[in-house]
């Protein structure tokens, strides 16, 4: 079964993989970085002439691992011992930019006092799609390597030393005893190959590089590793190291007196570059772990509501023209009636959905405006404004008008339809930029339209949303429920109602859902439909803080009975709380928070979705793209305002 937890990623924001602490691959998507995936497990080992009675694979739980990324880049270095049989491996992981190549540089010790002969074997297997199913394997004689494929989707696996035994056919079993039995092909989907390292002296090294190169088709990938193997090692190093260098280059650079805050604020922007999708401009939510849908309904996509708050980091830490890529690709993907749905492929087609989100309509306008805002760049917004008018107009239509707030879809979080005051936020920000926008084009009738609804939107948020008894904003005005959840509030003299859908089809609804969630504090950031210091949004803030902190660990959950995954608190809420904090100028309880969320990364600098609220150690998901924004917009807001030294 696949780990759950991502240890490490690399890749060149057109194939990403992702390892684990031992540093084997066990997950790899190609051409786009979140689809297809084509790994079972990738990893190599150590046979010992005379001294190992098997293979000594790498992921061996008797050996001692350690990882970090080498100076500011994507590269990654795996160190494992064997206190046993007196041998270390140094692995460098990485992708080569502007190609479809992961090299995989081992440098094996030998640590014994006395010389020791050493094979190095490497196992894969392989499983496009998700399924081992319709895959070959091949070795090729001429090229020296071998070759799966399924279907358009080759991988040629090769080295820069000779292959001295290989098999295509029960890989693994053979493998383990150090000799392969040389089966040619076969429909399979593993293969191994084997190295003859020679001696190794005492306290000398040799080194080996493995070259994984994915092609559309059998000879593409033949084509890219010998193209590989023409190039020096250390020429691919150092032209994959220049690459994430000049990425960094190219941000917003910081200086700090706390260099792990520092050092965590530029793991994002590399991480902003590995899951964003070169080819077509989107951002990947995070690397997908759940491919079944077992715990969840995947992560592995484009969401127009993470990618609002991504895509301001964008701006903010200064990849404008990251931005804009993904704006021109939102503009390609939004449906003809004006909105977005749910979450999309990295290419813009519709990924699996289970209902409309109308929050991400509002966010994408708004996040096209703000993008404008920071850059005034008055062709963006011209070529923007058919999809900001497009998604405008869906907006004003979508407004229920017994309530003024728009009609039931998906809360952000996809668990509950219905009216929310997150939702009504959002919607709101996306009017009011739609006005902005027309008034920067001299739009004069658009801007009435837009400001008159974004205006009339606010009304039914402070008269509606606001319930005087609880001194603060409901989540939801009328939350859809099923017949016994009805049945029941209707006994307690509840506030429900019953409407007639199409086909005859009963939907029921409960009205006011007080619980407290941590979207209410979209009302004020980043929508600002009232500002931070009202007394309504100051008293909701405060009971949003009350309700969510977790006491054992620290940090936010996102609503008082939240239990996905266990109920743990998360990153990103507990910097959005920061974000607030800031707005409310009280500055010393942003910085905490930002100092629990630090604490609260991977040795790696990676940001998790949650922290476990029992152990606190990152949970779930790792990296979210999402958490990593909410990182960046935290520091360098607390950075403009004098707080963050």
């Amino acid at each position: 079964m696949k780990p759950y937890l991502t240890n490490a990623l690399i890749g060149n924001s057109k194939l990403l993989a992702a390892l684990n602490k031992e540093g084997d691959i066990v997950r790899l998507w190609w051409p786009q970085i979140t689809y297809p995936q084509h790994i079972d497990k990738s990893f190599g080992g150590i046979f010992i002439d005379g001294q190992t009675e098997n293979t000594v694979w790498f992921n061996d739980d008797e050996l001692l691992s350690e990882q970090k990324y080498i100076d500011d880049t994507n590269i990654l270095l795996t160190r494992t011992e064997s206190k046993k049989y007196k041998f270390t491996s140094e692995l460098i992981d990485f992708a080569v930019p502007d190609g479809d190549t992961i090299v995989r540089k081992y440098r094996i010790y030998n640590m014994d006092n006395k010389d020791k002969h050493f094979k190095f074997i490497y196992y894969s297997s392989f499983q496009s799609h998700d399924t081992k199913l319709f895959s070959s394997a091949n070795f090729d004689f001429t090229n020296d390597c071998i070759v799966h494929f399924k279907h358009r989707y080759a991988f040629a696996i090769g080295s820069d030393v000779e292959i001295s035994q290989f098999t295509t056919s029960k890989a693994f079993q053979d493998a383990c005893d150090g000799n392969l039995d040389g089966v040619e092909v076969s429909l399979s989907n593993n293969g191994c190959i084997i190295f003859d390292l020679g001696l190794i002296n005492s306290g000398d090294f040799k080194d080996i590089s493995i070259f994984i190169s994915a092609g559309d088709g059998y000879d593409r990938a033949i084509e890219e590793l010998n193209r590989i193997r023409k190039i020096d090692y250390m020429q691919l190093f150092n032209l994959t190291k220049e690459h994430w260098k000049s990425h960094l280059e190219n941000g917003k650079k910081i200086n700090l007196e706390n260099k792990r805050i520092e050092e965590i604020y530029k793991r994002s922007l590399l991480v902003f570059k590995l899951l964003t999708d070169d080819t077509y401009g989107s951002i990947a939510a995070a690397p997908e772990v759940d491919e079944k849908f077992e715990k969840c309904g995947g992560y592995g996509y484009c969401w127009g509501r993470d990618a609002a708050f991504i895509v301001t980091a964008f701006d903010k830490s200064g990849y404008t023209d990251m931005s804009k890529k993904f704006y021109r690709w939102a503009k390609e993907a939004q449906l003809k009636n004006g909105s977005w749905e749910q979450r999309y492929h990295m290419d813009g087609s519709l990924a699996p959905v289970w209902g409309l989100q109308i929050d991400e309509t509002g966010a994408i306008i708004w996040g096209m405006y703000e993008h404008y805002d920071a850059t005034k760049d008055i062709e963006f917004i011209q070529e923007m404004w058919p999809a900001i008018e497009k998604g405008a107009d869906f907006l004003i239509e979508f407004i229920d008008k017994e309530t003024g707030l728009p009609r039931p879809s998906m809360d952000l979080w996809e668990e509950r339809k219905g009216e929310h005051i997150y939702s009504a936020a959002s919607v709101y920000g996306g009017l009011l930029a739609a006005a902005k926008s027309a008034l920067a084009l001299n739009k004069d009738k658009h801007y009435e339209i837009y400001l008159k609804a974004a205006e009339a939107l606010k009304k039914s948020i402070l008269e509606i949303g606001w319930k005087e008894e609880n001194k603060s904003f409901l989540r939801i005005i009328k939350r859809e429920i099923d017949k016994e959840t009805f049945d029941k509030l209707k006994n307690e003299n509840k506030k429900v109602s019953v409407e007639t859908g199409v086909k005859g089809y009963r939907k029921y609804y409960q009205f006011e859902d007080d619980i407290m969630d941590i979207s209410l504090l979209g009302i004020s950031e980043p929508f600002n439909v009232i500002d931070a210091f009202d007394d309504k949004m100051k008293s909701t803030a405060k009971k949003v803080e009350e309700a969510l902190w977790v006491k054992e660990v620290g940090g936010l959950k996102r609503y008082e009975d939240d239990n996905y995954i266990g109920g743990n608190p998360w990153i990103l809420t507990t910097l959005w709380l920061a974000m607030y904090k800031i707005r409310l100028e009280q500055y010393d309880d942003a910085v905490r928070l930002l100092e629990w969320a630090t604490e609260h990364s991977t040795d790696l600098g990676l940001l998790p979705e949650q922290v476990d609220k029992i152990t606190g150690e990152p949970a779930w998901i790792i990296p979210l793209t999402w958490s990593h924004a909410m990182y960046v917009l935290t520091v360098l807001k607390l950075i403009e305002k004098g707080k963050l030294q």
